[in-house]
């Protein structure tokens, strides 16, 4: 069968769309949708040295014990990478210490699934008002490190095993119908 040569003109505009598309998604970023909203423009001091950030997943602070100072959504860019949930509670980490936050409240927690292989979330940073207060609250235990890389570690072995089976799928199809 005898292949038929592409007038230039579509050729010239063939190149030169995948130079553009290839040359978009380099400059493009790779990590996460950063959103932040409802930032309370005020006076603080972003923590040096070690910070430490407490997470806890859906719970109310009254407002005697402290103030949400801003929100931020975590969400998927379509070509991201480095979101994974370690990677996002310590982005959302170093966010808090820089605006000098005390809690993190996880919200609308998204784990990775078949429509995006990052962990997205909305999470309140919350600045204590109390400092006996700050020393008595703790993070939730499934947010302690070896909790939050236990389930990392099991994401990517479901998404490598997704991705083989996906492979091998596409292959034989493609074998046995093309």
């Amino acid at each position: 069968m005898k292949h038929k040569k592409l007038p230039k003109t579509v050729y010239h505009l063939l190149t030169r769309f995948t130079a553009l598309t290839l040359i978009t998604l380099l400059s493009t970023g790779c990590g996460p949708s950063l959103k932040r909203l409802d930032y309370v423009e005020d006076e603080h001091s972003p923590r040096v040295g070690e910070c430490s950030v407490v997470f806890k997943r859906d719970v109310e602070i009254r407002p005697e014990k402290g103030t949400v100072i801003g929100t931020m959504r975590v969400s998927d860019t379509g070509f991201s990478t480095r979101c994974h949930e370690n990677e996002v509670l310590d982005i959302l980490r170093t966010e808090a210490c820089e605006i000098g936050a005390d809690v993190v409240i996880l919200r609308k927690i998204r784990q990775p699934d078949v429509l995006s292989s990052c962990y997205r979330v909305t999470a309140d940073f919350v600045r204590l008002t109390d400092s006996t207060y700050v020393d008595r609250v703790a993070s939730d235990e499934d947010y302690a490190p070896e909790r939050v890389e236990m389930r990392v570690q099991k994401r990517k072995a479901m998404q490598i095993t997704l991705g083989v089976l996906g492979g091998v799928l596409g292959f034989v199809v493609g074998y046995l119908f093309l």
